[in-house]
């Protein structure tokens, strides 16, 4: 008992997939482990080399921003005749012009550099601290920057190594930051200013960078390294011009997590997976695909009729021999029946036809013989006559909806004397036109198709307040060969309502605070009937609604 049971397991189609698929996915698992396993510290370098470029290249363009700066306050404190002036201490008049044009440098050269946030001059000769600065630098930071230079002033005061100037870390304000000195005399000192940490946040927010960046001295470098926890990489670059280091700090797992190590190996991947695809595709043939064509092709043998085909039975998966037996059943119990059913399915649908055939609007008549009254009353007797004319020719085509077909020429002749009546009760709120092609104008259509959307576009078109035109066109084609009518019905007014169009195309009801809308409805289902599904309806708006049929033309010596 227990070895059937092991049999009816190991033969069933969930098993014998989900073993195929572990035969061959484990050595795929495999390859893609000891590849990531292989590129992973080949990538990391490869992202560290990427980095160290990017910050090298950026403190490259810091670098010469702060050589350019070194050089302009050297001239400034060397060279410039202003600053002179103010350590001459002339007249008044002399001072504040020469303040004035020391301002006015320092300013323009802020205009040609991102990297600095201040020029200042300070004369010791006067107590003369003159500044411009950029990138909102704040009054108390401008302060302790004014203190730091009169600290150094004194400590350099009795000194005659100049001229020098030199760039400096310190911290201004809580900020760390970047001064330059540039000593021209002992009396003269101009330099520069520039906060790491807004060039930090520059360059983070320029580039994306998720890690941490900072701006240390050299000799902080092996202390920040000690601190970095062993799953982050430490990546410097050394400035040239200033005793600092720019270093970036990485965590492994991000640097992971972002590349797309996968395009290393996705070649060797494809290689397997197109060395293994014959063998998957034989398992998948013998076990599911062959089984599966058979029972199509006894579907199939049996779609065309022949009730008497069988599966022949042998030995397969447990699945496919209860699929098989039971069809062998099913043809058999059906071969048995007596009931036909092509015929049960033209009663039913004939009786649905007849129903809806028999769906007229019992009120046309009753404003019919009102408006003939209104006109007698009113004396209009011609006008009253044309009315009991047009009504006389209404009512007998209305005899005719009994009938599956009736003559085109007969439906239009009969929507011409609808539209009479309807000029009568509307005067002129309306126009309209009528084109058919003279090739199909003897083809059978069912009474009261086209009428039913003409009175629609009457009913929800017409607007008192302008005159709207209505249009029947019944245009030829042909598909292979086979000759087809094409019936627009079209209108000026409002149009479909948009909610409603996709109900419509899809020949469905239309239901509201009204009630049921049926017309359409009940014309879509007798074309879906009578031309055994081989007309069609589209309705949109184009300047108006837009009601199309298409349907094959039939003539009277196929009906017969």
């Amino acid at each position: 008992m227990k070895m059937k049971n092991f049999k009816s397991i190991y033969n069933s189609i969930s098993f014998k997939i989900i073993f195929y698929i572990i035969i061959i996915l484990t050595p795929l698992i495999s390859l893609l482990i000891y590849n990531i396993y292989q590129t992973h510290e080949s990538l990391l370098k490869q992202v560290e080399g990427t980095h160290k470029n990017m910050l090298q290249s950026y403190l490259t363009q810091i670098d010469t921003q702060l050589k350019n700066s070194m050089n302009y306050t050297l001239d400034m404190a060397l060279f410039q005749s202003d600053p002179k002036i103010l350590v001459s201490e002339p007249d008044d008049t002399d001072v504040v012009f020469a303040k004035y044009r020391i301002f006015t440098s320092l300013s323009n050269r802020l205009l040609s550099t991102n990297q600095i946030d201040a020029y200042f001059i300070y004369v010791r000769n006067g107590d003369y601290f003159i500044s411009a600065t950029q990138h909102g630098v704040s009054s108390s930071e401008l302060n302790e920057l004014k203190r730091y230079v009169l600290a150094n002033s004194e400590l350099t005061g009795s000194s005659n190594n100049f001229p020098k100037s030199t760039w400096t870390s310190t911290t201004i304000d809580k900020h760390n930051s970047l001064i330059n000195l540039s000593y021209g005399n002992g009396d003269i000192i101009a330099g520069a200013y520039t906060s790491t940490d807004r060039i930090k946040n520059e360059f983070t927010r320029k580039n994306f960078i998720t890690a941490k960046l900072l701006f240390l001295p050299s000799a902080s470098l092996n202390e920040v390294i000690d601190k970095q926890p062993k799953d982050h990489v430490v990546i410097t670059s050394k400035s040239s011009v200033a005793d600092i280091l720019l270093i970036e700090v990485l965590s492994k797992s991000v640097i992971l997590q972002s590349l797309p190590f996968i395009q290393k190996y996705i070649l060797l991947v494809s290689i397997f997976l197109a060395l293994m695809l014959p063998l998957l595709i034989l398992l998948m043939n013998v076990t599911i695909v062959k089984p599966l064509r058979k029972l199509t092709k006894s579907l199939g043998r049996v779609r065309v009729g022949d009730l008497k085909y069988r599966i022949d039975l042998h030995r397969s998966s447990n699945e496919f021999e209860i699929v098989n037996s039971t069809f062998n059943e099913m043809m058999d119990t059906v071969q048995n029946l007596k009931i036909n059913v092509y015929e049960e399915q033209i009663k039913v649908q004939k009786s649905q036809l007849r129903n809806l055939q028999l769906q007229i609007n019992p009120h046309f008549l009753i404003n019919s013989l009102n408006m003939v009254n209104n006109l007698i009353q009113n004396e209009d007797s011609a006008t009253a006559k044309k009315l009991i004319l047009y009504s006389v020719d209404y009512f007998r085509y209305m005899a005719k909806a009994d009938n599956d077909f009736v003559p085109l020429y007969e439906e239009i002749n009969h929507i011409k004397d609808y539209l009479e009546i309807q000029k009568i009760r509307y005067k002129d709120k309306f126009t309209y036109s009528i084109d058919v092609n003279q090739l199909i104008e003897d083809m059978l259509i069912p009474p009261m198709l086209i009428q039913n959307f003409v009175e629609n576009s009457i009913k929800y078109a017409i607007d008192m307040n302008k005159v709207i035109h209505l249009s029947v066109k019944v245009e030829y084609f042909e598909v292979d060969y086979y000759p087809y009518a094409k019936i627009v019905i079209s209108d000026s007014g409002i149009g479909y309502p948009t909610d409603s169009l996709k109900l419509i195309n899809s020949g469905k009801k239309i239901i509201d605070s009204l009630g049921d809308h049926i017309g359409i409805f009940n014309s879509v289902q007798r074309v879906k009937i009578l031309y055994n599904g081989k007309g069609s309806w589209k309705f949109y708006n184009d300047g108006g609604a837009v009601s199309e049929l298409r349907v094959p033309a039939l003539f009277d010596d196929q009906l017969t």
